[in-house]
């Protein structure tokens, strides 16, 4: 059976259509991202999406259906099952810009056994990650996190991740899941890996920044697994829920993907930054998205001596390092678990709360100032073995 699905592919890349058509790595069969052209409105696709339906119902095959629709900016489109027949249909179509084999997205985690002045506080005994984002220079004794108390205050923090378990106590009753794209588990974390990024981002004691509120959207199951097209409806969620000041995590990721570089992308644009993990398989970044999108902050990890973690991914789609071996954070299971793990996903929401303390230190930015004066206040030239083309920067919070 899949043999055949495959030679039809082949056959449909051998003709010459009005789309474009994008495969991937491990694509989940007959599950496609459909981008329209930009000139297409909402109502347009709508228009489109009822003569499709008429076509999927005349199709003999009889497995494709419209699974949803999104617009995110200017990028309209839908997620569709389609046959080998309809998506030769849609690939044909004047309206249809590219079309894109959804994949499975995942977690990035590897287990391990006008500037306002305000009080600096000083958190003693904290986590080494939280110690060195505000230190220009690593310590290796006493571990001590400094920071501005307004500490992310009218702040948000998108966590698009596995969820988020609100109920734990470090998150003092300021985080909740909003967005659930995962049929069949209940609007929480099952997994562990987005409290753990929440705790990292934003915790009460774990956290950069102490006082933000927190928004979980879940887009991978139990499993730390999802569709891109979960992802992508996740992505939109945020876009058109945001406040003002507001910044997103996303420490998850798989092979490049046009559609969802294009999603993050328009999403930054809407005026909230995003900081993405690396990927943790030791390899050029720019083969993997959300790392790959030009605009996002893109983490690497380091260890506590400042040398890159070993499975942290590397190249110029980097913009920053940030701690992700051995990071103490929230978990689930209970109001008060914790759980030490690595990897770039716990990277990127050291630099995620950065945005967020930063942003409350200096409410008039822009995110696009935010996210400029962040990447140009970094601890420059001490990560040792970073990788080809990688920057030599580490975050730093500048409380």
């Amino acid at each position: 059976m899949r043999v055949g699905v495959v030679c039809v592919i082949l056959s449909v890349l051998a003709v010459a259509y009005a789309a474009e058509f994008y495969q991937v790595d491990e694509p989940i069969l007959n599950k496609y991202i459909v981008v329209m052209n930009e000139d297409v409105s909402i109502v347009q696709r709508d228009q489109f999406l009822d003569t499709l339906r008429e076509e999927m119902q005349a199709d003999a095959a009889n497995i494709s259906e419209v699974s949803g629709v999104y617009d995110i900016g200017s990028m309209v489109g839908y997620f569709a099952t389609l046959s080998p027949q309809m998506l030769q249909y849609t690939l044909a179509h004047p309206a249809i810009q590219y079309v894109e084999q959804d994949q499975i997205m995942s977690i990035n985690y590897k287990q391990s056994p006008v500037t306002i002045t305000n009080a600096v506080v000083t958190q003693t005994g904290s986590t080494w990650g939280l110690a060195r984002v505000s230190r220009k220079t690593a310590t290796a004794t006493a571990y001590n996190y400094v920071y501005d108390s307004t500490a992310g205050s009218g702040v948000e923090v998108w966590v698009i991740d596995t969820g988020v378990y609100a109920e734990n106590v470090d998150f003092g009753g300021r985080a909740e899941t909003v967005f659930n794209a995962i049929t069949g588990e209940k609007s929480t974390d099952l997994n562990g890996h987005g409290t753990h990024c929440a705790g990292t981002a934003a915790g009460t004691k774990y956290g950069v920044a102490k006082k933000a509120t927190i928004y979980g959207v879940k887009v991978l199951d139990a499993n730390g697994s999802g569709s891109n097209a979960g992802v992508i409806a996740g992505v939109e969620y945020a876009t058109k829920n945001h406040g003002k000041r507001a910044v997103a995590n996303m420490s998850l990721g798989g092979s490049k993907s046009t559609a969802l570089n294009t999603a993050v992308a328009n999403s930054i644009a809407s005026g909230m930054p995003y900081a993405v993990a690396a990927g943790n398989e030791n390899q050029n970044a720019c083969n993997t998205s959300p790392a790959s999108v030009a605009t996002a902050v893109t983490v690497g990890a380091i260890t506590s001596t400042n040398s890159r973690s070993s499975f942290s991914n590397w190249g110029t789609c980097l913009d920053v390092f940030a701690p992700g071996s051995d990071i103490l954070s929230d978990w689930i299971g209970s109001t008060t678990a914790t759980n030490t793990i690595s990897g770039t996903s716990m990277a990127s929401p050291h630099v995620c709360g950065v945005l967020a303390q930063q942003w409350s230190v200096n409410p008039s930015l822009s995110s696009s100032q935010l996210q400029s004066q962040v990447l140009s206040q970094t601890s420059n030239s001490q990560v040792t073995s970073g990788g080809t083309g990688s920057p030599n920067k580490i975050a730093f919070s500048a409380y």
